[in-house]
């Protein structure tokens, strides 16, 4: 087994608007209810209780026709960055990741 180390966001490449909105609840809930106001965002829970988040297909198809290649692939180091402080000891074997 390896040796735990917590980092801190800022350490773990979490870009600083991201910090501040995960931090603050009100500021997060805000957030997430603006996108599913315009039905950008559905939320929804698991069979087991966990809560989810689901990006209009819409929204996925634009970002990835409208961004080049580098944009995608910073995007999605940002989202690893950010999901990897989030669970840094979470279990990935059932994650599915659509590229």
């Amino acid at each position: 087994m390896g040796e735990l180390e917590t980092l801190d966001p800022e350490e773990d490449l979490v870009p600083e608007s991201m910090i501040t909105l995960l931090r603050c609840d009100f500021m997060f809930d805000e957030a997430l209810e603006k996108l599913q106001s315009f039905s950008l965002i559905q939320r929804g829970s698991g069979a087991d209780g966990s809560k989810q988040l689901s990006l209009h297909p819409l929204v996925q198809f634009c970002g990835m026709a409208r961004n080049s290649k580098d944009v995608q692939r910073k995007a999605f180091e940002d989202a690893v960055c950010i999901t990897n402080h989030a669970f840094p000891m979470g279990n990935l074997d059932q994650w599915y990741v659509s590229c």
